[in-house]
């Protein structure tokens, strides 16, 4: 059994560990971003050639015009991903080392990702070339991908090593716990011998 002493520099060093981890994350967030949005990017172009590839025959009575069109609209589109996801990293509560409940790519494809790239579906609709398969309604209304449905997501050095400290993070806030329940039971014991 561990005295109250022993117990608190233990809490003392995982909580250490924690922020440093914590802020090796921060420091990854700008690195993690490059990665992510050239995921989603590349995501759209995926997107969009699956669902061409789909629909030759709409594309071909869309004529030069109709294509013209669309492919502008996509070109337009794809580039203001980017500008979405960076936008929205000034929000630094989007990140999971801020959210101890959330694994870093569900943090990152839910706050990031889906919202930016959201707004492609509606474009296949209105040019009819959309396919569902790939998306799911969100609280009845909002469209957004399927997260397992976005190839290269977790890719990239930055991302996995964010994922790494994330999950190190996660086992250290659960063995902070542990030991600040075995404090408040050091505490009992101590009050028992010495009240």
């Amino acid at each position: 059994m561990k005295s109250v002493r022993e117990v608190k520099e233990s809490i003392d060093f995982i909580d250490n560990a924690i922020v440093k981890e914590v802020g090796q994350m921060a420091e990854l967030v700008d690195a993690v971003v490059e990665e992510v949005v050239s995921a989603a990017q590349k995501w759209v172009d995926f997107e969009v050639d699956r669902c061409v590839e789909k629909n030759l025959d709409r594309i071909r009575a869309m004529g030069a015009d109709g294509v013209g069109a669309l492919r502008s609209e996509i070109r337009s589109f794809r580039d203001s991903v980017g500008r979405q996801m960076r936008s929205r990293l000034e929000e630094k509560s989007v990140w999971a080392h801020h959210d101890a409940r959330a694994s870093p790519c569900e943090a990152i494809f839910r706050s990031l990702v889906a919202p930016a790239v959201s707004g492609l579906l509606p474009i296949l609709i209105k040019h009819h070339v959309a396919n569902h398969d790939h998306w799911e309604c969100v609280d009845g209304e909002e469209w957004r991908p399927i997260p397992n449905k976005i190839p290269g997501l977790t890719a990239g050095e930055a991302t996995a090593k964010y994922a790494d400290l994330d999950r190190q993070v996660a086992l250290r806030r659960k063995a902070l716990e542990d030991r600040h329940k075995e404090l408040l039971d050091a505490q009992a014991r101590e009050l028992w011998k010495n009240g």
